[in-house]
């Protein structure tokens, strides 16, 4: 199965996000509910580690675009080391921890913790990380460019009044 995986909530809102849970697995395609949303893993009662959310951060902000293919696996496995769970690999968590640096200050980084409806009762399924960061800060060229043309808006503006 391809990671990162894509989440589409009811209003349409659609994230990428990792698993933070290796061994409860849920099928892609499926109708799950949200049973929380928060920053623990609802099996386990554990919190996210602030390390799984730089993970995160990064990764959605494309730091690790040079590992091409290899990235989201990397970051897969390391996120699993970091909270605990089997799969974990160590080595990729130190190899992405020491070659990359990155602020992840501003981003909104939660687990949501889904389960299937089984007719009787909720069964846990999996909980999936997901985000977003801070919004995007224009270029000093885009900037630029936009200062020039309200300029030019006000000088055309100027010259009708005088007429």
């Amino acid at each position: 199965m391809d990671v990162p995986y894509t989440m589409t909530l009811g209003d349409g809102t659609v994230y990428q996000t990792f698993c933070l849970e290796h061994d409860i697995n849920f099928t892609v395609g499926h109708t799950y509910y949200i049973q929380s949303v928060g920053d623990t893993v609802q099996n386990q009662n554990d919190q996210i580690e602030n390390n799984t959310i730089w993970l995160y951060a990064a990764y959605m902000s494309n730091v690790f675009s040079d590992l091409w293919d290899y990235a989201a696996q990397k970051v897969q496995n390391a996120i699993w080391w970091l909270e605990g769970e089997n799969g974990g690999d160590e080595s990729d968590w130190e190899y992405l921890e020491e070659n990359y640096t990155f602020d992840d200050e501003g981003w909104n980084v939660v687990a949501v913790n889904i389960a299937q409806w089984n007719g009787d009762s909720y069964t846990d399924k999996q909980s999936q990380l997901v985000g977003d960061g801070p919004a995007p800060v224009p270029e000093p060229a885009t900037m630029l460019l936009f200062g020039t043309g309200l300029v030019g808006l006000a000088s055309v503006r100027l010259r009708r009044k005088k007429k």
